[in-house]
């Protein structure tokens, strides 16, 4: 009878041990979780899209170089901006709108 009462105290010293293991592990699964998202978030907000840019907009100048220049003024940063950290540019993979005319009407 003692033994089966010692293996009844060992198994649930066990579970006990067990059962604080898996809370700790839950805890640390949380932790990393808000720290993938925060990293996600992070990301993101460095990205910028602009929408409804005019084609050719630029001329010959290069599209970074264009954005460096133009983005200061539109944004109205402060004089001590003097060059944003550009990563990479690049436009949707569209073809050259082309200039229509309205159409007349023949009355």
């Amino acid at each position: 009878m003692e033994e089966m009462e010692e293996r009844i105290f060992a198994t649930e010293d066990s579970l006990s041990a067990h059962g604080t293991s898996v809370a700790g592990m839950k805890k640390t699964v949380e932790q990393l979780q808000l720290k993938v998202n925060d990293l996600e978030n992070h990301g993101r907000r460095k990205n910028l899209k602009m929408t409804n840019h005019p084609e050719k907009t630029e001329g010959n100048i290069p599209l970074a170089d264009f954005l460096q220049t133009t983005l200061l003024i539109l944004v109205s940063l402060p004089a001590y901006y003097t060059k944003l950290d550009i990563e990479s540019v690049h436009c949707a993979l569209a073809s050259t709108p082309t200039i229509y005319k309205p159409l007349e009407k023949h009355l």
